[in-house]
Order: C-alpha cells, then sequence, then structure tokens
C-alpha cells in the first residue's frame, strides 16, 4: 500500500464515520450550517470532497477541519461532528478533491487539493452562510475517467 492509497483510504473511513454518527457527541462548541454546491466545468458532480481547514491554529480537532462530500446533484453539507452539523465561527481555506469509488485517486489531479496553493476562502460567521457554489475546472480525460469510475462503482454494487 502506498502513502497516496493511505491517504485516500483514511479520508474515505472519515466520510464514512461522519455519514454513521460516530464521534457525534457534542462538543459543546457552536456550529453554523455550510452547504452548497460543486461544479465542475460548469456541471454539478458527485463525490467531490470539500475540505475546509481553519486558519486559527488554536482551534482543534474535528472543528479545525469540518467535511462533506457532494451527492448525486452536486450538493453538500459541511460536517463537524455529525452529518451536516456546520462548522464553526472562523475563516478556513477551502480544499476539494474528485474521489474514485475505492479512494485511490483525485480526478482533479491535485490542483485543488493543497490548503497552502487554495484560492478558496470561506468565512464562517453566526449568520448561517446562504448555499455556496464553486466552479472547477479538470480536463476532458479526467472527467471522462471520473464518470466511468463512478459508473464502475455503481454497477458494482
Amino acid at each position: 500500500m502506498n502513502a497516496r492509497f493511505s491517504r485516500w483510504g483514511l479520508l474515505a473511513l472519515a466520510l464514512m464515520g461522519l455519514a454513521s454518527g460516530c464521534g457525534s457527541k457534542g462538543d459543546g462548541l457552536v456550529k453554523h450550517h455550510v452547504s452548497g454546491e460543486v461544479k465542475v466545468n460548469g456541471v454539478p458532480r458527485k463525490a467531490v470532497v470539500v475540505a475546509l481547514r481553519h486558519t486559527d491554529p488554536s482551534v482543534k480537532g474535528n472543528a479545525a477541519e469540518p467535511i462533506a462530500k457532494t451527492d448525486e446533484s452536486g450538493l453538500f453539507r459541511i460536517s463537524t461532528n455529525g452529518t451536516g452539523d456546520g462548522a464553526v465561527e472562523g475563516e478556513y481555506i477551502v480544499t476539494f478533491t474528485w474521489v474514485s469509488g475505492d479512494g485511490t485517486k483525485d480526478f482533479l489531479k491535485g490542483k485543488y487539493s493543497k490548503a497552502d496553493k487554495s484560492e478558496f476562502r470561506l468565512q464562517v460567521a453566526k449568520d448561517d452562510l446562504e448555499p455556496l457554489t464553486y466552479e472547477l475546472t479538470a480536463l476532458p480525460e479526467d472527467v471522462a475517467a471520473a464518470l466511468a469510475d463512478q459508473e464502475a462503482s455503481a454497477a458494482a454494487n
């Protein structure tokens, strides 16, 4: 198993934990609803991981890195400790990966996955945000590979 697989494998496990309610105990932190849509080349896409990284290093645990994965319609709801529970106040760097069914590939080729290079920022305040829209780009052959992977994963299930 290589390091790349391990990273995506851990991400997949973290998402499964969020979806199943693992670690959904209250942490006492007030969270605010964060949701939206991710489009790749103008089309809403399934299986894009939206990861937030809080810019304040004093924020710890799940609150420092809430996460979501887009559904069939390209929609997401950010989760900290439970499905769609939101994010704590503050500024975040936003990153994206378009993961394969087995979690080993990023069909965006790392273009949006590095926090230190991300052009996307998000300010979460006391009021819930309006739904967000993120527009990403990918090479046509990478989009085709992602769609083929999703079809193969669906056929296997």
